[in-house]
């Protein structure tokens, strides 16, 4: 197919991708990022402002509680890194993708899968994180 054969749904379609490549790896990156300021640009680029983040150790709802909370989580985890380890999977608002984390020396310490909502921006309006090694404690009945 030449670029004169590529028709508006292809377009949209390629967009649409390269959005949702660009909200999910500037998320990872937030991960990533020391600076403050720097990791709020990348999670504005990813979510709603009253976006929320659900993990097994937090919930944080709106851009400044998700910007504080994975910085209390970078401290808690020095030198540790982010990334993602599959492509992303989307159908009908919603997407998945693996991730993983690695320690200061670049070995894998955990991983797991993010489940997103989107808004019609393509951004997330929430996104709920879960650890492969599930965390040893009784279900409970958490807020909804």
């Amino acid at each position: 197919m030449t670029e004169l054969d590529t028709t508006a749904a292809d377009l949209d379609e390629t967009d649409d991708a390269r959005r949702l490549l660009d909200v999910v790896d500037s998320w990872m990156a937030a991960w990533n990022e020391a600076d403050r300021e720097r990791r709020r640009r990348l999670i504005v680029r990813s979510f709603t402002e009253n976006g929320r983040y659900a993990d097994p150790f937090l919930v944080a709802e709106g851009t400044e509680a998700i910007v504080d909370s994975l910085g209390e989580l970078r401290e808690s985890f020095p030198g540790h890194s982010v990334r993602r380890l599959s492509g992303i999977e989307r159908h009908f608002g919603y997407v998945r993708y693996a991730w993983e984390l690695l320690d200061p020396a670049g070995v894998p310490v955990t991983d797991g899968v993010d489940v997103a909502e989107l808004t019609a921006d393509g951004r997330f309006l929430r996104l709920v994180g879960f650890v492969s090694q599930l965390v040893p404690t009784p279900i409970e009945q958490g807020p909804s």
